[in-house]
């Protein structure tokens, strides 16, 4: 895994770039051995109140067929981030933006590209789960079909695709898997009245079988609905889930939010009966006794313990029925929920109010998510705001990271990638050294690179070292050896691939 960022500073400018020669001496290593790192800046630490940084856009020798979404990340000085890598799903418009590309991140807490997969559709919901006790990633996708949930081991091989089945399409907001090895998914077909319906199955992955399923209509009324029906014709989406929290083994409860209904519902997974509703017109809770815990078309709610509820609250601009919902800045909102005396209590308010250049906060139309990081901070994207934060418990941001496109949620990954097959490497002579450029996409034990040199392929020798960069990392070293090529290390000094040597002229 990647080391956690603290003070120390990486450099002192926002945006600024690094380059210098560094000397690395081992046991196995001649002393003699110059390399240079070319680098450029990834994570900057500064100290100003709004943390920012300047989109940087990398091309890679070694996978010439991938162009990333520029992304940068800075850390505020001073601040101890989680040991956590972020993974994303940056969205592109095709339309506006034809030569860039969908695709699948994992970016260090430091701005280092981890991984990066291209995908020939666009991309959603990419994030961690634990499948039959296996590790796994999981994301959808869109096809000709509508799209699945594919999940991918630590190698990146599918394991299996998920679709909601029964003819539906598969929606793409949300997978959830059980320790049983049952998945919950959504589905939105439109139905009688050209009105677009919302659905949730678990399903057995392995089979397709269907468990359980739980429809909106029939138990949400179409007059809870805040968003306008469409009068050119085109499907009312009335409802438009957005996230499943499924029941746990202390609470038979399904939790289903409702960014068209501004409202979250507590369903009986046995019984398929709504149990409660937060928010909206029907609410149960009496939010409206406290104007302020008013949430709108909110995003990713997610059960913790002690009964509470963590939510994105986008804050209601992009809808606009009547009566509308209080439009208001995006935040972030812990309830603790008495479902038996419909009473809440507001835990936790994280505003967005600060983070936007004029200062009165991001107005989120849509997409968005809040989730606990291991040290206690908060991971908060913030929608279709292209802008991922972790804040601190007392509010403050202590890490941005910048995305040229929005992605529907960020998720937070203590992730060990073991790609197939061995190290990428490209070597160009010029001027008494040899410039190297090396990468294995995904390998994220990678701790060092090690130069390999020599007169024969098969017997080379360690001629230095330097420090794992980026997704490519850039090396020059000084050699006369005609043939080199590069090995991986981890953080104890062990070979995990050896790139097949060149010959450099």
């Amino acid at each position: 895994m990647r080391r956690m960022v603290t003070a120390v500073a990486l450099c002192g400018l926002v945006g600024c770039a690094l380059a210098g020669v560094l000397i690395f001496d081992g046991p196995d290593e001649p002393q003699a051995a110059v390399v240079q790192v070319h680098r450029s800046s990834t994570a900057s630490h500064v100290t100003s109140r709004r943390l920012d940084c300047t989109l940087r856009r990398r091309r890679f020798r070694t996978l010439p067929d991938l162009r990333p979404t520029p992304f940068c990340v800075a850390v505020r000085r001073g601040a101890k981030v989680a040991d956590e890598d972020i993974l994303v799903t940056p969205r592109p418009d095709p339309k506006r933006n034809p030569h860039e590309q969908f695709g699948l991140m994992l970016i260090s807490n430091d701005g280092k590209l981890l991984w990066y997969m291209r995908r020939p559709y666009k991309v959603h919901d990419l994030k961690t789960v634990t499948y039959h006790g296996q590790p796994a990633l999981a994301f959808f996708e869109r096809d000709a079909a509508g799209g699945y949930f594919e999940l991918l081991d630590q190698h990146y091989g599918r394991v299996l695709r998920v679709r909601a089945g029964h003819g539906d399409p598969t929606d793409e907001h949300e997978l959830q898997l059980t320790s049983q090895g049952t998945a919950y998914v959504g589905s939105d077909p439109v139905k009688r009245g050209n009105i677009t319906d919302y659905v949730v199955r678990e399903i057995d992955p392995a089979s397709g079988d269907s468990l359980f399923q739980w429809r909106a209509r029939g138990s949400v009324a179409l007059a809870d609905s805040y968003a306008a029906r469409p009068h050119d014709g085109a499907p009312w989406d009335y409802f438009h889930g957005n996230s499943i929290d499924p029941p746990t083994a202390s609470d038979p409860t399904m939790v289903v939010s409702a960014r068209n209904t501004s409202a979250i519902y507590g369903i009986d997974r046995g019984t398929g009966k709504t149990e409660w509703i937060l928010g909206g017109k029907r609410d149960q809770f009496h939010l409206a006794q406290h104007p302020n815990w008013v949430f709108c078309t909110q995003h990713d709610v997610r059960r913790l313990s002690g009964n509470r509820l963590l939510m994105f609250d986008n804050g209601g601009a992009h809808i606009a029925g009547s009566p509308r919902c209080p439009v208001h800045p995006a935040r972030v909102l812990l309830f603790r929920l008495d479902p038996a005396h419909h009473r809440v209590k507001l835990l936790r308010s994280i505003t967005s109010v600060g983070l936007s250049s004029t200062g009165g906060g991001l107005f989120s139309g849509f997409v968005g998510s809040a989730v606990p990081q291991a040290n206690g901070d908060t991971l908060v994207d913030w929608g279709s705001i292209p802008r991922i934060s972790s804040i601190g418990p007392d509010g403050r941001e202590k890490l941005v990271l910048r995305l040229r496109y929005w992605s529907y949620r960020a998720a937070p990954a203590r992730w060990v990638g073991r790609p197939p097959g061995a190290p990428a490497m490209v070597a160009k002579r010029g001027n008494g050294h040899v410039t190297l450029w090396a990468s294995w996409n995904g390998a994220t034990e990678i701790e060092r690179w090690q130069i390999l040199a020599g007169k024969d392929p098969n017997a080379l020798s360690p001629v230095g070292s330097a420090p794992f960069e980026d997704l490519e990392t850039r090396i020059r070293v000084h050699t006369d050896q005609p043939y080199v090529a590069v090995r991986a290390l981890d953080a104890s000094g062990s070979i995990l691939g050896t790139a097949p040597a060149v010959k450099v002229g």
